[in-house]
């Protein structure tokens, strides 16, 4: 091919894949619930197959709730309470392993782990450690789940991660040096890393574990954070580490720093980012706006690997914050998320999203296909009716012909 003409194919494929390939936001439909004339939060949301699972607390977080929902239309089928003492009692997070949910929170000044089956019936209840404050995570790797929190008392609050098994022993557990910690586990070297900052410093940094939660290294870095953090990564090993106040980093597998914008992200107002989560080449970053004229919004932004904006959606509009705990999920075709709806200065409920993420390029393909597939119906039934034409023309040929010989023997 001339090199001339391969250029210019070349940068006629590139314009096309950069419309096709961006991503379309939608939203499938907004489900909320207000369990009680008080103040309710919903904290995560885990799925299966079907069903999502919303998981929080209701009556000013003095009873802890899960929500079971149809993915197809957010339908409820069926919710569960646990009321262990007469205040504090709350859902933080959940993940579906093995058919059965796993549940963590806090029961009055006592961590709770829960394991139901996927009717929401109880399989077993554990009491954990003895803290003011409770668990904000829990991930699931290598046939352990792991939980992180703050545990608080008298004597202050250290930062804990947890390793238990599926029947929810304590296998092991590892305090850290830093405070507002999360925790991801790189998917190429199934290390943990341990996100937070140190009080003195307020200055990023990670503690990287081995998966039997054994210190191998600290990372640091020169962003600023006071706050808690979030960390997600892709599939070649880098992490995406988010503040919530609007600050992001890349670092490489082995946690140098890859990219570090200078600015945070705004949006036009202030972006406090509640959840992140990287699939399909994406950064996805969920949270709430606060505009200028102080109405809180909440947005879903979609950023490329260097951190440039794909697109964004306002969900909803004058709203409440979202949680600092737990996670979304996404299921190949959905994303779902978890907010709060403001009702008036005593009443707040659940809301809950779910948004339909597309390429154009996909949009296209499925277009072709359909007219290709209407295209074939049109032929297949055109084929029929010429058939029938035909036939009906070959029997009227064949009258005509049978008349012809009998006016033929009169003659």
């Amino acid at each position: 091919m001339n090199k001339k003409y391969f250029n210019l194919s070349f940068i006629v494929f590139l314009l096309i894949y950069s419309v096709l390939g961006n991503l379309s936001l939608e939203i499938n439909w907004i489900v909320k619930s207000n369990p009680s004339q008080r103040k309710d939060f919903a904290y995560s949301v885990c799925e299966n197959s079907n069903y999502i699972f919303i998981v929080g607390g209701e009556n000013d977080n003095n009873q802890a709730r899960v929500e079971k929902r149809l993915k197809e239309d957010g339908d409820l089928v069926k919710y569960w309470n646990f009321n262990f003492t007469i205040f504090n009692d709350l859902f933080t997070d959940c993940i579906v392993v093995n058919d059965k949910l796993y549940i963590v929170g806090l029961t009055g000044p006592t961590w709770y782990y829960v394991a139901l089956d996927l009717d929401l019936n109880v399989i077993k209840l554990v009491r954990g450690r003895t803290s003011q404050l409770e668990p904000n995570l829990i991930i699931f790797h290598d046939n352990y789940l792991y939980i992180v929190g703050p545990v608080k008392d008298y004597s202050g609050t250290v930062w804990i991660v947890e390793k238990r098994d599926l029947n929810l022993k304590l296998i092991k557990e590892y305090i850290s040096n830093l405070n507002d910690i999360t925790i991801g586990v790189n998917p190429l070297t199934e290390n943990i890393w341990v996100v937070g900052y140190k009080k003195d410093e307020y200055k990023l940094k990670i503690e990287i574990l081995d998966k039997d939660l054994n210190y191998l290294k600290t990372i640091n870095t020169e962003k600023f954070s006071n706050s808690y953090n979030l960390i997600t990564f892709d599939q070649n090993g880098n992490g995406y580490i988010a503040t919530i106040s609007g600050n992001l980093i890349k670092l490489d597998k082995n946690g140098n720093l890859v990219k570090n914008p200078g600015e945070k992200i705004t949006l036009g107002g202030r972006f406090i980012i509640g959840k992140i989560l990287f699939v399909n080449d994406y950064l996805y970053l969920t949270g709430h706006v606060v505009t200028m004229e102080g109405v809180v919004n909440h947005v879903i932004l979609i950023l490329d690997e260097e951190f440039q904006e794909v697109n964004r959606l306002t969900m909803g509009i004058n709203v409440l914050t979202f949680g600092d705990k737990g996670k979304i999920v996404y299921d190949e075709r959905n994303l779902y998320v978890t907010g709060n709806n403001y009702k008036n200065n005593e009443d707040s409920e659940w809301i809950i999203y779910s948004v339909k993420i597309t390429s154009l390029f996909t949009q296209a393909t499925t277009l072709i296909n359909n007219s290709a597939s209407n295209f074939q119906e049109w032929i297949f039934q055109a084929l029929i009716i010429s058939s029938i034409t035909i036939l009906i023309l070959i029997i009227l040929l064949i009258i005509k012909i049978k008349k012809l010989k009998e006016n033929y023997k009169i003659i």
